[in-house]
């Protein structure tokens, strides 16, 4: 797949990326619902102008990249954090935030009907797939891991040598930067 992508890609914000489907410079984007709902948000159309697929190998599960959000302890203006944190876990705001990102509704007892089809699609694997976390986008690593796994993952992409990216791998996990079990 290397030799399809762009030699610029590791310069490009996901939405800059995102942009160049939009525009048609580019045949596919590997991305998660952020690019659905920018690509709505700068006026595509879902059918018309882009589709989406399941990354290959995944489609009995939910890969999940998780947006998460807290208040601290401390909080200088904590009244209003807790106000905001009640108010996100609204289903009318779950559906509303998702409408706006292109993300689904964590919560199983929210209305998804207002969604378009991707959404309500997704929405349904989520609540009854198998939930897996991205590590391409650092889900369920310790920062130490992650930078070690990118770390490999730009070896191989520079030197397109298995046995660098094994070796790569093998010093990140060595240097105890796997997250634990």
């Amino acid at each position: 797949m290397l030799t399809y992508a762009d030699p610029q890609a590791s310069g490009l914000t996901w939405d800059a990326a995102t942009k160049k489907l939009k525009t048609g410079d580019c045949a596919f984007e590997s991305m998660n619902d952020s690019a659905y709902g920018e690509l709505l948000a700068d006026g595509g159309q879902e059918g018309k102008d882009f589709g989406g697929v399941a990354f290959p190998g995944t489609g009995d599960a939910f890969l999940a990249v998780v947006d998460v959000f807290v208040a601290a302890n401390r909080a200088k203006n904590a009244k209003n954090a807790l106000a905001f944190l009640a108010d996100i876990s609204k289903p009318s705001t779950q559906v509303g935030f998702s409408k706006a990102k292109g993300s689904v509704p964590v919560l199983r007892n929210v209305d998804v009907s207002s969604l378009p089809a991707y959404q309500q699609q997704s929405s349904r694997s989520l609540w009854n797939s198998p939930v897996l976390l991205s590590v391409a986008h650092g889900e369920a690593m310790t920062p130490d891991f992650q930078e070690g796994f990118y770390g490999a993952v730009s070896t191989y992409e520079r030197t397109r040598d298995p046995d660098a990216f094994a070796d790569a791998l093998v010093n990140a996990v060595s240097r105890d930067k796997v997250p634990p079990r």
